[in-house]
């Protein structure tokens, strides 16, 4: 029986216009009824999950910047944090301070930036919350999280800069922007750090097993979660490596509230069926 829902998101459970279906909060709403635990695993903030968090009731930690945060959404209890090590900061700032691209970086809830036009407020809005616009010398450590974001080449040219410094302590990623074409990412988090672990010790911490524990996703940041899922849902917007993986795709997508259609598949029916069986 399902004890535990991980939801994504961005691309997961909002659709276009950043809102939540009124099937899906009817679903969840049933689910933490029936005593379900729901919470985030996200690549945004906490403060930027808030709005949704209250809408839902979550009341359990939040995963945030893709498991580099795991944090109590109302009393701001940091349950687990995976800062990125000074002294690496430190030896990558030059390449940041030489971007042409924006450059992001996150201190629990204090988000700084440099080379942050106008333009390139628009794609951090929804996700990322309350931007100081700081010199690259102002970074207040620790840090959580680093991005850089802006053309393919500004992005890739910087990421491989990083790369060749063959920083062990350290992963970087790069892809490209779904809602906001043609601009690219980069993320910086500490090695290992990701969604996954981060549910990994969410679970530990609520004594909830693998076998219980839902997750619903859609992008290659939701990967790592798979082995930490008794059932690993995608909607069916998912990229196609999250397809192939998943135990269920939903024939609906985050604009025809996909969440729903899985939460009542393997948590509202099934507990239903589960006590029919008992009577039987």
């Amino acid at each position: 029986m399902i004890e535990l829902i991980v939801i994504d998101i961005d691309g997961t459970l909002l659709n276009s216009d950043l809102e939540i279906g009124e099937k899906s909060l009817k679903a969840i709403g049933e689910a933490r009824n029936r005593g379900v635990k729901i919470t985030f695993a996200t690549g945004r903030q906490i403060a930027a999950c808030r709005r949704y968090a209250e809408q839902l009731g979550i009341d359990i930690p939040i995963i945030a910047l893709n498991g580099s945060v795991l944090k109590g959404i109302y009393d701001n209890e940091m349950i687990e944090r995976n800062p990125l090590p000074d002294n690496v900061v430190q030896e990558i700032l030059p390449l940041l301070k030489d971007t042409k691209a924006t450059v992001i970086a996150i201190n629990s809830d204090h988000t700084m930036a440099w080379n942050l036009t106008e333009k390139m407020k628009i794609p951090f809005s929804s996700w990322l919350y309350d931007i100081s616009e700081i010199k690259p010398d102002e970074l207040e450590y620790p840090l959580d999280w680093i991005m850089v974001a802006g053309s393919e080449n500004d992005v890739r040219s910087t990421a491989c800069a990083i790369e060749a410094l063959k920083i062990e302590e350290i992963n970087v990623y790069t892809w490209a922007s779904i809602r906001h074409k043609p601009l690219w990412y980069m993320e910086i988090r500490a090695k290992g750090t990701n969604k996954g672990t981060a549910l990994y010790k969410l679970k530990k911490m609520l004594g909830i097993s693998t076998v219980n524990t839902l997750v619903i996703g859609d992008y290659l940041n939701d990967l790592s979660m798979v082995k930490e899922a008794g059932v690993f849902a995608a909607v069916s917007n998912a990229h196609d490596e999250v397809r192939k993986v998943a135990h269920h795709v939903s024939d609906s997508s985050c604009d025809n509230d996909a969440v729903a259609e899985i939460i009542n598949k393997f948590v509202l029916e099934k507990q239903v069926e589960e006590k029919n069986a008992r009577i039987v």
